[in-house]
């Protein structure tokens, strides 16, 4: 299950349409909102939250759904005609964590189950400065350094 979010552009023909942004509920299942701004009068972008999805491409789906609904509904209400809706981006998220903690049994250690773990270090600017103003490190300090990342 995800939750992510699509982006859409509409085009405007003809006669242009300007609105502030807006959120409603749609009331699709698996829909949590949608963002809607006719911000230059000759585009209308949207935003379509979705709270729970099976895959991304249905996710993608109904997003598209939702929107061209709502796009239809601005269109006849207004008389303006919008063309379809490409979208712009999309972002999407698992809803159960990748991993998750189970304690070993012998050990009493944690073990984590699930796709694997990357970790990225942090570093402060100033570290990164301070490290490389040092002088420079003797040639056998820095072989047995690489000597010692190509053992792990």
């Amino acid at each position: 299950m995800f939750k992510g979010t699509v982006t859409f552009c509409a085009r405007i023909k003809g006669n242009g349409l300007t609105f502030p942004l807006c959120e409603f509920n749609h009331g699709e299942p698996g829909v949590d909102k949608v963002a809607l701004i006719g911000w230059n009068g000759d585009e209308i972008l949207s935003t379509v939250y979705l709270a729970s999805v099976e895959t991304r491409e249905a996710g993608k789906a109904l997003a598209t759904k939702v929107n061209t609904a709502a796009l239809n509904r601005i269109s006849f209400l207004h008389s303006i005609a919008v063309e379809n809706d490409k979208i712009a981006g999309s972002q999407f998220s698992p809803l159960d964590p990748p991993f998750e903690a189970q304690v070993h049994p012998d050990t009493g250690d944690y073990v984590y189950v699930g796709e694997a773990v990357r970790l990225v270090l942090g570093i402060s600017a100033e570290s990164i400065k301070a490290e490389i103003e040092k002088p420079s490190l003797p040639e056998s300090d820095i072989t047995a350094s690489f000597a010692r990342l190509g053992n792990r």
